[in-house]
């Protein structure tokens, strides 16, 4: 049997899964790990000392993990604060150094292709048009799909916690700060918007992190991955939560510890996103990038760089 991993450096969160695939095809999960880095806490123009020592110790952490799974191929992905922030190469080449662990940095591209497949895997897409949605901490990833393949893709400046930076000392939001921010969100992903008149859009598709928030409160259960949302009951959610302040947030319970502090603006991403799309349905898978990265291991293909 064959042992598989996928490293994930997000700007907010680093993960890895580790699978093992049997000799009659099955796939089993036997790890998962998930570390919050926030790599651009500081800022997206570097990434600063805490988070470097952070990040490293975490890879570290991975390095011990597959070897001790005895893992017999991996990929590692830096994503959006790799691309930008003016050590994130370095940061690549450190990581080689000090744990052997080759850190390709992708472009959106590439992103988009693992993020689609992680959707294939989940089973996740429906048989009309998708709007598939990934948040990150620097980036939102906006894929435009039908059942069987990527009709657009972009990766969009507009993350959490660069939202975060730009909007931060509006909080808590009053109704006027949500429709300036949502208008700024309408301005940024305009190309976007001209895209999805080609296309009625049936289903909004949310993969992993920020989406998974929605599971505790809002969920009818498809199976233990896949899980769909009334839109009108999000609807009724972010109004429970888009005026809160940090500390009002901290006693909602369905929102994890970790999460607490961005989850507004995620919030917000979703609402932008539902509005620019009006789906019957939004579908929330907990399989994303990393899942997609195993999937092109298993199928032996590459993602060009």
């Amino acid at each position: 049997m064959k042992r598989y991993a996928a490293i994930d450096l997000g700007t907010n969160t680093f993960h890895m899964i580790i699978v093992e695939k049997s000799h009659e095809n099955e796939i089993k999960v036997i790890h998962r790990s998930r570390h919050f880095v926030k790599l651009a806490y500081g800022g997206f123009d570097k990434i600063d000392d805490k988070a470097l020592v952070k990040g490293l110790e975490v890879l570290k952490e991975f390095k011990s993990l597959m070897d001790r799974h005895d893992v017999d191929n991996y990929l590692a992905f830096g994503t959006s604060m790799f691309r930008r922030s003016l050590n994130g190469e370095k940061f690549a080449e450190t990581i080689l150094e000090k744990t052997g662990i080759k850190v390709q940095i992708i472009d959106g591209t590439c992103e988009a292709r693992m993020i689609f497949k992680g959707a294939l895997l989940a089973n996740a897409l429906s048989s009309e048009y998708n709007l598939l949605m990934d948040i990150g901490g620097g980036s939102v990833e906006f894929i435009i799909t039908d059942k069987n393949k990527i009709l657009y893709s972009k990766s969009y400046p507009i993350g959490i916690i660069e939202l975060y930076h730009r909007f931060k000392e509006k909080e808590p939001f009053t109704d006027k700060a949500i429709e300036e921010i949502l208008l700024f969100l309408k301005a940024q992903t305009e190309d976007l918007i001209k895209n999805l008149v080609d296309y009625n859009i049936s289903t909004l598709i949310g993969t992993a992190g920020s989406f998974e928030v929605l599971h505790s409160a809002l969920s009818d259960n498809i199976n233990d991955h896949l899980f769909e949302v009334n839109p009108e009951d999000f609807n009724l959610l972010f109004k429970k939560v888009a005026n809160t302040t940090y500390e009002e947030r901290l006693s909602l319970e369905f929102i994890p510890p970790e999460r607490k502090r961005l989850i507004v603006y995620a919030f917000l991403l979703i609402k932008h996103s539902l509005e620019i799309t009006r789906p019957n349905v939004l579908r929330i898978t907990s399989y994303s990038m990393k899942e997609g990265m195993i999937k092109t291991l298993l199928d032996e293909e590459e993602c060009d760089i």
